[in-house]
């Protein structure tokens, strides 16, 4: 019985992203998992569970861009950006929205204190809970898409594509901060990371200990933009010992392994028709 793979959670309000690992560890009983992601408590959505050996792939996972359903709140502002917070400011608004062009030019984010970020060496969000005084850095954002879908001020629903790192219930404040006012992002719901679907995920409370195991997913399900190189059995010799492997006639490139049965058993990296191995899952 296989114990590596990936669980795609539809995850519930009011439980951590490691709750969720916690909660799966208990139901499989496999104690290596990571996810691709942080959800904050309240928010919803797509989040995928590595187990086993799988846990080494996080890394492509969490560079994809990522989709998002938003409401927030104009008028108040949260110390965690969110409802679990405690108001801070409150501000009068004008019932004038910036547009979706004027949105996608942010490029840059300031992180939340109350969020998973390491700052030097612990959670950001245990040292604003302790009133550290510490601030994070800004970084280059992309909003991808963005389009409003609701608005009933004060109360402002929108769907946005975003890169890997940027915190809606910062962008809810940049928003708000352009019509001259503050926010809070009332509700958050994950919808897609890369090509993959929350239509895919199975909601937490759905698995137990008779069918987790229908759960969980392969490897060589997910990836669909990094081609596949099928090895015969010599080869797979070589490839799992990290020797290089002679590929002539295969371009350049950063691969899937396949075995002949078409099961993923790492990647690896072909320069100058030379396979390297890369990431060893056999």
């Amino acid at each position: 019985m296989s114990q590596s793979g990936i669980f795609l959670i539809d995850k519930p309000s009011g439980i951590s992203s490691f709750g969720v690992i916690e909660k799966l560890r208990k139901i499989t009983k496999i104690k290596k998992m990571g996810h691709a992601g942080t959800l904050d408590p309240l928010a919803t959505g797509l989040l995928p569970v590595f187990s086993g050996k799988a846990t080494r792939t996080v890394k492509f996972f969490l560079n994809d861009e990522k989709e998002y359903l938003v409401t927030m709140q104009l008028g108040i502002e949260t110390d965690t950006g969110d409802l679990e917070g405690a108001i801070i400011t409150e501000k009068p608004y004008q019932q004038k929205l910036p547009t979706a062009k004027e949105i996608k030019n942010f490029k840059t984010q300031t992180p939340p204190r109350f969020s998973a970020l390491k700052y030097n060496g612990q959670k950001a969000y245990q040292l604003a809970r302790k009133n550290v005084d510490f601030h994070l850095t800004s970084r280059p954002i992309k909003i991808l898409e963005f389009e409003y879908t609701e608005v009933n001020f004060p109360f402002i629903s929108y769907r946005t594509l975003v890169s890997k790192g940027t915190y809606v219930r910062v962008l809810s404040q940049q928003i708000a901060a352009q019509m001259g006012t503050c926010a809070t992002t009332t509700n958050i719901r994950r919808t897609k990371i890369g090509k993959t679907t929350v239509h895919q995920a199975l909601p937490l409370e759905n698995l137990n200990s008779e069918n987790w195991q229908n759960y969980l997913q392969p490897l060589e399900k997910f990836f669909p933009h990094i081609p596949r190189l099928t090895l015969n059995n010599t080869k797979i010799t070589y490839y799992k010992n990290g020797q290089q492997l002679n590929m002539t006639g295969i371009p350049d490139g950063f691969y899937m392994m396949l075995n002949k049965d078409a099961k993923c058993i790492g990647f690896g990296e072909i320069e100058g028709c030379q396979l390297q191995p890369k990431l060893v899952l056999i």
